[in-house]
């Protein structure tokens, strides 16, 4: 499960802010009963080991395990993460069904609309056509029947139409051509004889040919201008002859009636055409009724971008590269990089007037101590915004600082001129000031505090070289000191051609410790037996930052030479592990001698938080291959980043970066 560590932190988290709060209320008897029924849960882990010492601790704040848990700082950080957490899994989680009935009610009302509005527009066309139906009603009966007649049918007939089923057979038909009649070219150019002679039984065979012809140019000529059914009756009507009797009306107005029949054609066609194109408005108006609500505006709008926007022509060289199945770059879709931790907030702290030497948070990590190139030391806190608490000025630029211990109260503080100080942070005045300047070593490199607080080592160095060749041949001591009086325990043992030692780290419980020389050299110290365990050639120049891994199997070095290295400390001390390619600029120059912590882990020891000249703080994810992965850019300064720290004390991890421009960013994450 991808967030499955991170409820595991919170639920721990919640777990201790519940016993904290109950102890620190004096309310003993909730803690004895959460341990009594959490006890077969969490007596096999070994995190709550020293937890079930709590109900006979009297001061919880006043205990190193505890102390952590009871500061104010502690428990806004967690309820700020677990309330982050909340919103993220609620945000993610389906809307109840209850909850949409607003939404749904909308729709509802929506399609009631959108059916009433129908509806309407329907009864209106039905309106419409009964109106038309009517108008019309009347010059469609005058037409008579719709069926298809023969252009012979024209020729007119004494007898009525009802005698018609009478006639039969080749003699009827023959006596029917001889009958009077009245055709259409008889009513366009009328005769003399006609008119004279209305009762002739005879026809010449031209005149029914001339006839034929002339019926077909006038209908072509009557449908290509347009003429109506009205003006075609008119013209028939006004050019029967006087002699022709009413019955024979019919039998003329048939050309009226072929082209009645195809104006209804056309009628019925313009009918369709017309539905169609109210069809497509309504549903034009249905759209623009649903698009009333934000996703449906949206997604018309998208709709009608796309298709706007031209497809460019796809030329034949793309078109074989889309289709060719190993062409894996046309093919994949690059994915986005996705950070795994999530940005909470950043704040800034700008009470320095130089570049930033050393930034540091307190054991608790309620307090940080910075440092930069004039010398000043500021001590500030973090909550509610970064704020000065104490100022500490030094006749000499500082070159490291170290908090003592496990406590908050205790500053260890080591100049350029050979002297080491211990200010106290609570009562605002130094406790201790040693000067080293009789060992011959006046300049004071680094300073590592054991975990426990009972001591602390200090690397010393001659005086400053001119060139960096004469700094990688510069001698160097390594002096173990006690913290309760500042006294001189020991020298631990070096060779005789070793250089002076740049950087410092401790295990977890101080017995360990390793060290990073001047001229590239790491080396591992055992602290009780006083004496150099191994030590092997890291990098082709100065050494600027050591450290342990988490299962203290193994350190890591960075350097001049642009390395940032795994080593490991098991029975092959110094067999290179991984060689993990980092961004240039990360790991300083062979100049650098601000003595600044370069690099520093998450609580993991997964991640990896370093410097960069131009993206701020860079976070990297190290993989047991040998490679590195950069997830995360805090970015936020002008200027390059000079050192770094990790707060791994709560479950939000809090980073610094420290630039050459006085200011350092405070940046608040949480682990998705």
């Amino acid at each position: 499960m991808r967030y499955s560590a991170t409820m595991r932190k919170l639920e721990v988290s919640l777990f201790r802010i519940y016993v904290i709060s109950a102890a620190m209320n004096g309310r003993t008897e909730k803690v004895t009963e959460f341990f009594e029924k959490m006890t077969p849960e969490l007596q096999n882990q070994l995190e709550w080991k020293d937890w079930f010492t709590l109900p006979y601790v009297k001061t919880p704040e006043d205990n190193p395990v505890f102390a952590t848990y009871c500061t104010k700082q502690w428990q806004d950080m967690f309820w700020l993460s677990l309330n982050n957490f909340l919103s993220s899994v609620f945000q993610c989680l389906p809307k109840p069904r209850l909850l949409q009935y607003e939404l749904e009610q909308m729709k509802l009302c929506n399609l009631s609309a959108e059916n009433e509005k129908l509806q309407e527009q329907l009864r209106a066309e039905k309106i419409a056509s009964d109106a038309f139906r009517q108008q019309k009603k009347p010059e469609f009966d005058s037409l008579g029947s719709n069926e298809l007649m023969d252009d012979f049918f024209c020729i007119a007939r004494e007898s009525p139409p009802q005698s018609t089923v009478e006639h039969k057979g080749i003699k009827s038909f023959i006596k029917n051509i001889t009958l009077p009649s009245v055709s259409p070219t008889l009513s366009k150019k009328p005769t003399a004889a006609v008119m004279a002679q209305p009762q002739s039984t005879s026809i010449s065979m031209q005149q029914p040919s001339q006839s034929l012809q002339q019926v077909g140019e006038e209908r072509a000529s009557s449908s290509g201008n347009g003429r109506t059914r009205s003006n075609f009756q008119a013209y028939y009507r006004n050019s029967i002859p006087s002699g022709v009797t009413q019955k024979t009306i019919y039998s003329s107005s048939v050309p009226d009636q072929l082209q009645q029949r195809s104006l209804s054609a056309e009628f019925e066609r313009n009918k369709q055409v017309r539905l169609l194109q109210e069809q497509q408005e309504l549903e034009r108006q249905r759209k623009e009724l649903l698009s009333n609500s934000d996703t449906g505006r949206l997604k018309i709008k998208h709709k009608e971008e796309q298709s706007t926007i031209p497809k460019p022509p796809v030329l034949p060289a793309a078109a074989e590269s889309t289709t060719n199945p190993t062409n894996s770059l046309a093919s994949e879709e690059v994915e986005p990089r996705v950070s795994p931790f999530l940005l909470l907030s950043q704040d800034e702290y700008r009470e320095h007037q130089s570049g930033i030497v050393n930034c540091r948070f307190s054991p608790t990590a309620a307090l940080v101590a910075s440092s930069d190139l004039d010398g000043i030391v500021k001590v500030w806190s973090l909550s509610p915004t970064p704020s000065t608490v104490v100022v500490v000025m030094t006749k000499s630029p500082l070159q490291c600082l170290e908090w003592a211990g496990k406590s908050d109260k205790y500053l260890l503080l080591g100049s350029r001129r050979g002297t080491v100080r211990m200010f106290d942070t609570t009562e605002k005045k130094n406790i201790y000031e040693v000067s080293i300047q009789g060992q011959g070593f006046p300049r004071v490199l680094s300073i590592s505090s054991t975990p426990t607080g009972g001591s602390f080592v200090c690397s010393c160095a001659a005086a400053k070289p001119n060139a960096d060749s004469q700094q990688q041949q510069c001698k160097g001591k390594l002096l173990l000191w006690s913290m309760k009086n500042m006294k001189l325990e020991r020298q631990l043992p070096l060779d005789a051609d070793s250089t002076c030692i740049n950087c410092t780290a401790f295990n977890h419980n101080g017995n360990l410790l390793v060290t990073g020389n001047a001229n590239g050299t790491v080396r591992l110290f055992d602290i009780q037996q006083n004496e150099s365990i191994s030590s092997w050639q890291a990098h082709d120049g100065p050494v600027h930052s050591v450290q342990f891994s988490q299962d203290e199997n193994s350190c890591y070095s960075m350097g001049s030479d642009g390395k940032f290295v795994q080593w490991s400390l098991m029975k092959s001390s110094g067999r290179r592990l991984a060689d993990f390619p980092i961004h240039a600029g990360a790991t300083g120059s062979s100049s650098n001698t601000l003595g600044g912590k370069l690099f520093a882990f998450d609580s993991e020891g997964k991640y990896v938080l370093t410097c960069s000249p131009t993206m701020g703080g860079v976070i990297y994810k190290l993989s047991p291959d040998g490679t590195a992965h950069n997830v995360s850019e805090l970015g936020g300064h002008t200027a390059a980043v000079s050192t770094v720290d990790w707060n791994v004390a709560m479950n939000c991890g809090t980073c610094l970066t420290g630039s050459l421009d006085g200011r350092i960013r405070v940046s608040v994450l949480l682990a998705q």
